[in-house]
């Protein structure tokens, strides 16, 4: 009869626990390093003279796409009219998304008063004569908040008329 020959468990363990031990280090590693990397974030700016929007997307491994922006209405209007203009880009808004597609971060700036404007920018470059866009243009770029604010109220009134249709309806019960 023959005897096989005996090897202890003990001998197969330190190689068992290396490799468990590896694979537990790269399995922190892959959490820790798959979430920053492979991120997709969107970003948000508005130049608060013309309320034209710039938007920027930075895909998985920081690739970056083209910008795109958006111009207001506002902006062909000043090129008709020859007003010198240069965006000066404020944020506004970013997103990021994680690696299975949920949210990793919302960030948020503060609007300026241009970005109310744009829901009627149209129509009031249609309806503005060329002296209300010039001083319109002139009152955005150095004029404070409060008179920002209240360019933009004219502008709506010069819209809507005296009072907003928007405004003027009541409700009743």
């Amino acid at each position: 009869m023959s005897v096989l020959p005996y090897s202890s468990p003990d001998i197969a363990r330190p190689a068992r626990r290396w490799s468990l031990l590896v694979g537990a280090v790269a399995v922190i590693v892959l959490f820790l390093v798959i979430p920053i990397t492979f991120t997709n974030s969107s970003s948000i700016y508005i130049d608060p003279v013309t309320g034209s929007l710039k938007r920027s997307w930075t895909y998985r491994l920081g690739t970056k796409t083209a910008t795109q922006i958006d111009q207001s209405p506002l902006v062909r209007r000043m090129s008709i009219l020859g007003i010198p203009w240069t965006p000066t880009w404020q944020f506004l808004h970013r997103y990021d998304r994680g690696f299975f597609g949920g949210n990793r971060g919302v960030s948020c700036g503060m609007a300026p008063p241009i970005y109310s404007f744009r829901a009627i920018a149209t129509d009031y470059c249609e309806a503005a004569t060329d002296t209300e866009i010039r001083a319109f243009v002139a009152i955005m770029q150095t004029g404070t908040e409060e008179q920002q604010r209240a360019a933009i109220d004219a502008a709506s009134d010069k819209v809507f008329g005296s009072s907003p249709a928007i405004l003027s309806t009541t409700r009743t019960p």
